[in-house]
């Protein structure tokens, strides 16, 4: 595509149920899919080598909500932030989700929102390289994860090897963190979890 959305860019809502985007591109943002409005993936979907070559969001760029559920997304790419996904509203993530083998030159190696994000039962592994903050995840509001892994995430140069936040509220429950290039929970420092000073922050069985 010459400028958003490889394969599928809409001025409205969208929903997608069981679909595969492979090796889609644009000049811009949301290497495969681009929308306006809401964004809705249900069942079993497929992203693969998708690239956002001069923008945001290598598979998915939202300019409201995303809604996903029981997604694989490996090998994307994303020239500024989130490698896989990018939102400016709120992301809701359920279902069993992968992320693997993911980069972005910017923030967010597999997402990064402008909003909250509630990302339950997801896996996180094998970054690639990301050049700035968050490893794997990058919210600027709020941050709630449940049984989500996040392993072998090496190659970040900023803060946050697994997660970075500025939201309010950070809760974290059930989840695994390791094998990641920093360790512990930083407030303004490095560490696998970075939140911003001044957030509260909630664990229950975070290792």
């Amino acid at each position: 595509a010459n400028s958003n959305g490889g394969a599928i860019y809409t001025e409205g809502n969208a929903n997608i149920d069981s679909a595969t985007f492979t090796n889609n591109g644009a000049n811009s943002n949301g290497g495969a899919i681009y929308t306006v409005g809401d964004l809705t993936l249900t069942g079993v979907n497929t992203f693969n080598t998708n690239k956002a070559n001069g923008g945001n969001g290598g598979s998915i760029y939202t300019k409201r909500n995303a809604n996903i559920e029981s997604a694989t997304f490996s090998k994307d790419y994303a020239s500024k932030n989130g490698g896989s996904i990018y939102t400016y509203g709120d992301l809701t993530i359920t279902g069993t989700d992968t992320f693997d083998n993911f980069q972005a030159n910017g923030n967010g190696g597999a997402i990064y929102t402008q909003g909250s994000a509630n990302i339950i039962s997801s896996t996180f592994k094998d970054a690639n390289y990301v050049a700035g903050d968050g490893g794997a995840i990058y919210t600027v509001g709020d941050l709630t994860i449940s049984n989500v892994n996040i392993n072998n995430i090496n190659n970040c140069n900023g803060n946050g090897y697994g997660i970075y936040t500025t939201g309010s509220n950070v809760n974290i429950a059930n989840s695994v963190l390791t094998s990641n290039g920093q360790d512990g929970t930083s407030v303004d420092g490095n560490g696998v979890i970075y939140i911003k000073k001044g957030s509260k922050y909630y664990k229950r069985q975070y290792e």
